[in-house]
Formats: C-alpha cells, sequence, structure tokens
C-alpha cells in the first residue's frame, strides 16, 4: 500500500515537469500594444506557452478585419423613381432624430435601403429599435456586417 501511495505522488508531481507552462512578464506577451502602462507593479502569467502562440496567431489573423457578423435596424427599403430620394431622406431624418447612430445606404439593384446603427448583439439592436419606433414605425432589426469600430 505504502509503494501504491508513492508512486500515485510521484506521478502527480512529475506531471507538471512534462507540461510546458512558462513565466511571462504582462508587457513581453505582446498581447498589449506599446500603450500598455501601468505603475511600477509587474504582472507574470503562469500559463502554456502554446497559449501565448494561439493568441498571436490570432491576433494577427484578424488583423485586417474591419467588419464582423452584427445587427442593424432597417428603416427604409425600397425601389423605383423615388427610391434613392426617400433613402435620403431617412437617412438624414435619422441624423437629425437619432445622432447616436450612424445611417447607412445600401444599394443592391434595384433596392435601396437604409440600416441604422452597428450593434454587436440583437438585444442592444432591439432595444434601440423601441426608441425608434415613433419616427419609424415600420423599421426591425436585421443580420449585417457591422463596423469592428464601433
Amino acid at each position: 500500500m505504502k509503494q501504491f501511495i508513492f508512486w500515485i505522488l510521484i506521478l502527480l508531481f512529475s506531471s507538471g515537469a512534462f507540461a510546458q507552462t512558462s513565466r511571462v512578464e504582462l508587457a513581453q506577451t505582446g498581447l498589449f500594444g506599446q500603450t500598455y502602462s501601468g505603475s511600477q507593479a509587474k504582472v507574470y502569467i503562469n500559463a502554456d506557452a502554446k497559449l501565448f502562440q494561439i493568441i498571436k496567431q490570432h491576433k494577427q489573423q484578424s488583423n485586417g478585419k474591419t467588419q464582423i457578423r452584427g445587427w442593424r435596424i432597417r428603416v427604409y427599403m425600397g425601389s423605383g423613381r423615388n427610391a434613392r430620394n426617400e433613402a435620403n431622406n431617412a437617412k438624414m431624418k435619422i441624423r437629425n432624430f437619432f445622432p447616436d447612430i450612424e445611417p447607412h445606404i445600401i444599394h443592391h439593384s434595384p433596392y435601396f435601403q437604409v440600416l441604422a446603427g452597428d450593434f454587436r448583439s440583437r438585444i442592444e439592436a432591439e432595444a434601440y429599435r423601441k426608441k425608434m419606433l415613433n419616427k419609424f414605425p415600420d423599421c426591425y432589426v436585421v443580420e449585417s456586417k457591422v463596423s469592428l469600430n464601433n
């Protein structure tokens, strides 16, 4: 029995020797830009070395992306002779009454659409849509590519 416990303890303590954990200072990980600064205190991360490689790969792959999957509020959609003018009027109405969100005119022939906002979740978009119902009673939420910066 003593021998069995001895081998279990050896296995438990030796398993840590095979893991490739590393102690890295947070500022040296490359996860933050040059603007990262704090007091003179240093933060260290004890983690698997592969974790930092995966995070760096993700940053490199998503570096050029300017849009992500999100939600917008469709305020207008129409076609015909006056569709462009109506879309511009809807855009100006959004800017006047809701200056905190950006309206977007999208043209897929023969339709003009006016989409408002850049929301990351449908819940945010639905909450804002409720504010817009007085001015745009037919508006509704649609899935769209949204700007990453907003």
